[in-house]
């Protein structure tokens, strides 16, 4: 449940009820941040050891995992929660790599074979070669004219702004700031996953990231909004619900 709240999939999804069983009886967990990059690598974790195989590899109880749940909720809102490491999504593909079936090796491989055959063509054949530097150069200059990370701060702002729960909204540089009137799992997912598609878009250079706050006072609330960088405010922002 907590995987397909925070990413919208089913951990084991396949194409027939009989490859769906053998898959939650056998195969490893799918990488949460294949489907949503920003999540914290601590819920990549405890979602993984909920979904463990070997029920002693598992939470003892329902306690143990409210406790670590509690925990990484205060890293979220203290802004102390990352997105796993280079080295972490490194390690997870590598895993899916090795969990790969035949035919998904023979269909790779044939891929990377056809590639190579291409580009040999590509290499040798007179007068082909001389427009592949320009066509990089291209794609180079392209890269950079869409890659617009104020555009993408206001697109964020503008979609998380239609949520009633939003009391404002705070940027410096990359870093996103957002208060809501309550703490709730379903509306963090659905502004991480925002924050996940605007990222998508961003072509190089460092990511955006949110710190979602439920917690602020109403003279905090006073302070973060007379600072530099807000960009949207709710009417009645510095009211408790």
């Amino acid at each position: 449940m907590l995987f397909e709240m925070a990413t919208g999939e089913v951990p084991f999804k396949r194409s027939t009820p009989t490859e769906m069983m053998h898959a939650i009886a056998f195969d490893k967990t799918p990488a949460m941040h294949s489907f949503q990059p920003n999540l914290p690598g601590d819920f990549q974790r405890i979602v993984s050891r909920c979904l463990k195989k070997s029920p002693a590899d598992r939470y003892p109880d329902a306690r143990a995992l409210m406790e670590d749940l509690r925990t990484l909720r205060r890293k979220i809102e203290s802004g102390q929660a990352r997105p796993p490491s280079l080295k972490e999504r490194m390690s997870d593909t590598l895993g899916r790599f090795m969990n790969l079936k035949p035919s998904e090796y023979a269909w790779l491989v044939g891929g990377a074979l056809a590639l190579a055959f291409v580009f040999y063509l590509l290499m040798t054949r007179s007068g082909v070669a001389f427009p592949i530097p320009l066509a990089v150069a291209c794609l180079l200059v392209y890269r950079r004219i869409r890659h617009q990370p104020q555009r993408m701060v206001e697109v964020f702002v503008r979609k998380v702004a239609l949520l009633p729960e939003v009391r404002f909204i705070t940027c410096q540089d990359r870093r996103i700031t957002v208060s809501v009137d309550r703490a709730a799992g379903q509306l963090y997912a659905r502004i991480n996953n925002q924050l996940s598609v605007c990222n998508r878009k961003l072509f190089f250079g460092e990511p955006m990231s949110v710190v979602i706050r439920s917690d602020l006072t109403v003279e905090e609330t006073r302070q973060w909004l007379s600072a530099p960088g807000v960009q949207y405010v709710r009417e009645n922002a510095t009211e408790r619900a």
